[in-house]
């Protein structure tokens, strides 16, 4: 044996080996020994995932990180071994586990659930879970409306608190971004919420508020409703003890008050979400923290400032963002390039943040805000109708009450004076009706 550099016994290969080959020739002692393997180690997953206290947060990520060969192993077993109760049970805290491992966890979910049957009465609702686990570490790259109903008609009439909240949880950003229809997704928030809380899932009951607060960001309520339901956030994360959500959401927080004007509350709130990073060393990345600061330098003028927290960013989301939050750096990195009076940067900047979040013939709020930044570029520039175009392109997918529809249609009124009528009518028209391949088109081939 030997000491590893994390404090754990290593085993030489060919011991393992060794050990393998007399358990083989042992069939019954090989089952029995599997058995125990599964069974412990996907209770371990279970019991360590549910522990809260920021005392212990660092003590049980540690050990689920040292384990995790040995948790998908376990995994791996309940396939096998058809243990549909065990995958079920385990099901929500394997897809925590996976949160930065999209791809293989993907695949793994994948896998269980095809070797289950949702005919079979005793297989719904782990088919129904290992389904969810599939869609929730799918990356937004589809809204999978269809397994996301699938689940729900499946849960719903076997009572199950957990799976339909988790549901829900998944759907109501999905309504929000695709269907544009924010207020059924607060609705599904509330409805999962309260679910989530009966179910005694204090993560899920956490995620959900941090995603719900996350939609006064585009809604049309008041700052103040806003903000004392951050505010009641703030406070039941602190009591739940899950330093991973309280960073994310000061820094959801923050960006939330700087979009509201409140720039040093909102820098404050963002500061203190990367002290807690720090302290949890969690390498310092919080989602979207650095981008809000970016912002707040912007504001102050300045540019360089801004220009190098972004581009920080950006490499750290290489290794632990997603397609949207690239997106998102991108956009501000055109942001801050539009100031420094960079066009063609700025352009390249918003054209690969498009190529990123484009899925064919959907129409994501990330979209969205880029191709209105685009249409103010174009503006900028003097191409009044072509940006017009884009302009009303929003217009026509945003939301109802959004903030970015609101915003086109103020920069299209103040265009009147300065297009023809009968040439803003045309433009109008035309960006109604063109679709993301259309706009796909218009970039330049380099992209």
């Amino acid at each position: 044996m030997s000491l590893s550099s994390g404090g754990r016994y290593e085993q030489h290969p060919l011991f393992l080996e060794y050990a393998r080959e007399r358990l083989a020739a042992q069939p019954e002692e090989h089952e029995e020994a599997a058995k125990k393997h599964g069974l412990y180690y996907l209770s371990f997953l279970r019991e360590r995932s549910r522990a809260s206290g920021s005392s212990e947060y660092m003590e049980v990520q540690t050990l689920l990180e040292n384990e995790l060969p040995n948790i998908v192993a376990a995994w791996e077993w309940a396939i096998d071994q058809n243990r549909h109760d065990t995958l079920k049970e385990s099901a929500y805290d394997f897809c925590r586990l996976h949160q930065y491992r999209r791809q293989e966890g993907f695949e793994l979910f994948a896998w269980a659930h095809a070797t289950l049957d949702p005919e079979n009465p005793e297989h719904r609702t782990a088919w129904g879970y290992t389904l969810l686990g599939q869609v929730a570490l799918s990356n937004w790259v589809t809204p999978e409306e269809d397994s996301l109903e699938q689940a729900l008609e499946l849960l719903r009439p076997l009572g199950e608190p957990l799976g339909i909240a988790w549901a829900l949880s998944i759907l109501a950003p999905r309504t929000a971004w695709y269907d544009r229809d924010l207020e059924q997704a607060l609705e599904h928030f509330q409805t999962g919420l309260a679910l989530a809380r009966r179910a005694g899932n204090s993560h899920l009951v956490a995620r959900i508020m941090l995603d719900r607060d996350y939609l006064y960001r585009i809604l049309g309520h008041t700052f103040e409703e806003g903000k004392k339901s951050y505010r009641e956030t703030e406070r039941e994360l602190r009591e739940l003890g899950l330093p991973d959500l309280q960073i994310q959401h000061l820094a959801s927080f923050g960006l939330y008050l700087i979009d509201q004007g409140h720039f040093e509350e909102g820098k404050a709130k963002l500061e203190q979400s990367l002290e807690l990073a720090d302290e949890y060393l969690l390498d310092g990345y919080v989602p979207g923290a650095k981008n809000a600061l970016a912002l707040v330098a912007l504001q102050a003028g300045d540019l360089e400032d801004a220009q190098a927290l972004l581009l920080e960013h950006l490499a750290e989301l290489r290794t632990y963002g997603g397609l949207t939050d690239r997106a998102e750096t991108l956009k501000l990195l055109g942001k801050v390039a539009t100031e420094m009076e960079r066009f063609a940067e700025a352009e390249g900047y918003l054209f690969e943040a498009l190529r990123l979040v484009s899925p064919a013939e959907k129409v994501l709020f990330a979209n969205l805000a880029i191709v209105q930044f685009l249409g103010e570029l174009r503006i900028a520039e003097g191409e009044l109708v072509a940006g017009a175009e884009w302009l009303s392109f929003v217009v026509h997918r945003a939301a109802h009450g959004s903030r970015a529809g609101a915003e086109c249609r103020r920069s299209l009124e103040r265009l009147r004076d300065r297009v023809l009528p009968e040439e803003l009518r045309a433009a109008v028209s035309r960006g109604e009706q063109m679709t993301l391949d259309d706009i796909r088109n218009k970039l330049p081939p380099t992209f």
